[in-house]
């Protein structure tokens, strides 16, 4: 029995032994996986980052010591490791070095740019701790199975039973602690994989937000810029024709105001298709081996079109055709079915513009000659818009400039009453004297303050001085200074526009029932509501309404008799044939008999003879003004003949021009 016992004993000391050493070397192999799977997503790591450093400065990356040794210099862990970035001839870039001892493991990965390999990262670490961990491990473990041994071998059958249990369970529990242990490392390298994963997908996201628009997937300016200017170099360097298309949407804007900015944003992406679509059916423009002709949203509703390696200008009209024709098919918006039109600019190049810079001012100004011959055309750019597109700006410079240094003139037109022709009133037109080049027409400022936003300060300028000028005239015992303003669209609009009017009152003087707002049909039905809305609150103050240009627009009837006004102004382009045109002389008739069975007061514009004159009293028009009875005057001169000694003289006979 105790052969038999020290027999049992000692087998079940050779398999403990044997049980014993499966920990360490277990820990080892698990251990040795798991630093290998880190020095891997690290290395990872590394490339993608200096792949980064690498797009943002693609020439120097490897000059750039500092950041790539900063970037060598983090630390994951304890282990002793060293780092390397090796250029594309395998020279060392940058270096954070440990002293390790053999043996070593090393993990390498490209660095990229475009597709292309550049360099590489290595990351090394020493076995050394892990080894000695290992190695303690198994001591203990030996030193644990030597002393289960001896107490083993002396021990008898139950004993060596009891002994076997307690290692039995001592040996599920190290394996439950490895099984943990292992899926804790399978988990922290699951989470690295995600992280990495996570990362380059953010990374992808930023590059399309960098160079594509966010609406329409198409191309951004700045990457425009980039395909621009390689498209440039390519025809200067193969000797070939490029041109450029840029246009936008002709009155986008009421699509957002009408539809709301979603409904806008369908179309712009509507738009987008079909302009792709146009360049993907156009057989006739050849295709460039350095890349497709491209389609770029420049931001807004403006699109560019590149199209490169061009064989014939008759090609590029036929695109620019094809894509106006395909803007002008109506949209489906919410239910509606909504008709646009674009204007379009042309640069050709290389001789238009050397660079992307030249080359989209150079069709932006094009596209602007465009809208000014009525949109739903495509101009090529040639040096003479260039020459009127700096004269544009200068003389926008120089309108900022008279607004700010108060170089702007009003003149004063009288209105008169119909029946007696007596000065009932005045209107204020603005005029500009430009110190070098006289009088500019309103015909040019106008138009080019209402585009640039500098209508707001200017028509703010009028209104002062002109209520400045009436309240003068009043005080001097006028009892006729009834002033009368134009208001333009962007005015009306503003926010402030009835506060500003209220002070302008009170710095004035003017008391609110002797000024007159003359607002245009267009300005009020563009938002009627909103308008309605607006003028309740003028006429609160005492403020008389006037619609200008009536008949010009497109007012409703419903909303006209809503609207709190107090007369219509008949447009000109009435008055001038209503003596000679039967069709004008009815709508003439028509308009005032509209206007009294409203119990609105009816002036006429532009009034030049007395045929015309006379055609006027007889069909009961309440006011008249124009140049039979005086031109516009400077406020001195309209005092000497209206304010001081109130007669009239012959009148005056003159051509109809812009007042």
């Amino acid at each position: 029995m105790r052969k038999q016992s020290r027999i049992i004993a000692w087998l079940t000391a050779l398999i403990i032994f044997g049980m014993v050493l499966i920990g360490p070397i277990a820990y080892f192999l698990i251990s040795y996986n798991y630093m290998l799977g880190v020095l891997e997503t690290e290395a990872d790591i590394d490339s993608v980052l200096i792949t980064q450093m690498i797009n943002a400065n693609p020439e120097f990356w490897e000059f750039e010591h500092e950041r790539l040794n900063e970037l060598l210099a983090r630390r994951l862990t304890e282990y002793p490791e060293s780092r390397h970035v090796f250029n594309k001839q395998n020279t060392v870039v940058a270096e954070y070095v440990d002293t390790l001892k053999p043996p070593v493991i090393r993990r390498s990965r490209y660095v990229w740019d475009s597709a292309m390999v550049v360099g590489s990262v290595e990351i090394s670490r020493s076995l050394i701790p892990l080894i000695k961990k290992s190695g303690f491990l198994a001591a203990a473990s030996l030193t644990a199975g030597l002393a289960l041994f001896t107490i083993l071998y002396k021990l008898p059958i139950r004993t060596i039973q009891r002994a076997e249990e307690e290692l039995k369970k001592a040996y599920d529990e190290l394996e439950r602690r490895v099984s943990e242990r292992t899926a804790g490392l399978n988990k922290a390298n699951e989470g690295l994989k995600d992280e990495i994963a996570a990362r380059k997908k953010s990374e992808e996201r930023i590059h399309f937000l960098a160079y594509y628009d966010s609406v329409t997937g198409l191309p951004n300016r700045t990457f425009l810029q980039e395909l621009l200017n390689r498209a440039i170099a390519y025809a200067q360097r193969h000797k070939t024709t490029g041109a450029l298309l840029y246009f936008d949407l002709d009155n986008f804007k009421r699509i957002n105001d009408t539809f709301g900015h979603a409904a806008g944003d369908r179309l712009l992406q509507v738009a987008a298709e079909r302009i792709t679509n146009v360049l993907r059916k156009t057989d006739t423009i050849a295709r460039s081996t350095d890349g497709d002709d491209i389609v770029s949203r420049m931001g807004g509703d403006e699109y560019v079109v590149l199209l490169q390696n061009v064989n014939k200008l008759i090609d590029i009209d036929r695109v620019a055709n094809r894509i106006l024709k395909e803007i002008s098919y109506p949209f489906d918006l919410q239910g509606h079915e909504v008709v646009m039109s674009a204007s379009m600019g042309i640069c050709v190049f290389p001789s238009g513009g050397e660079n992307a810079e030249d080359l989209l001012k150079n069709a932006d100004a094009a596209m602007y000659h465009a809208k000014k011959q009525g949109k739903n055309n495509y101009q090529f750019y040639s040096e003479a818009l260039n020459a009127k597109a700096i004269e544009i700006l200068n003389l926008e410079r120089d309108l900022r400039r008279a607004i700010e240094q108060e170089e702007i003139l009003l003149y004063y037109q009288p209105k008169l009453d119909a029946s007696s022709r007596k000065v009932v009133g005045m209107e204020a037109l603005v005029r500009w004297k430009h110190k070098e080049k006289g009088m500019i027409s309103p015909a040019e400022f106008i138009p080019l303050a209402e585009e640039t936003g500098l209508i707001v300060p200017l028509g703010e300028r009028v209104l002062f001085v002109a209520c400045l000028q009436a309240n003068a005239w009043r005080t001097t015992g006028f009892e006729n200074a009834h002033i009368s303003v134009n208001l333009s669209v962007r005015q009306f609009d503003h926010k402030n526009l009835v506060d500003v009017i209220e002070q302008t009152l009170r710095t004035t003087g003017l008391p609110p029932q002797n000024l007159e707002l003359e607002i245009t049909e267009s300005s009020v039905m563009r938002k009627p509501e909103e308008a309605i809305a607006v003028l309740q609150k003028l006429k609160t103050l005492g403020i008389k309404i006037s619609i200008d240009d009536f008949g010009t627009g497109y007012s409703s009837l419903s909303y006209l008799r809503r609207l709190p006004i107090d007369s219509l102004k008949i447009d000109r382009s009435f008055i001038m044939h209503a003596t000679t045109n039967p069709a004008d002389a009815a709508i003439v008739r028509g308009i005032i008999a509209l206007a009294h069975s409203l119990k609105l007061k009816v002036i006429a514009e532009g009034v030049e003879t007395e045929e015309q004159f006379e055609f006027l009293r007889s069909v009961d028009c309440d006011e008249v003004q124009g140049y039979l009875f005086s031109k516009p005057l400077p406020a001195d001169q309209f005092s000497k003949q209206f304010v001081e000694k109130p007669s009239f003289g012959e009148p005056i006979q003159s051509e109809s021009q812009y007042i």
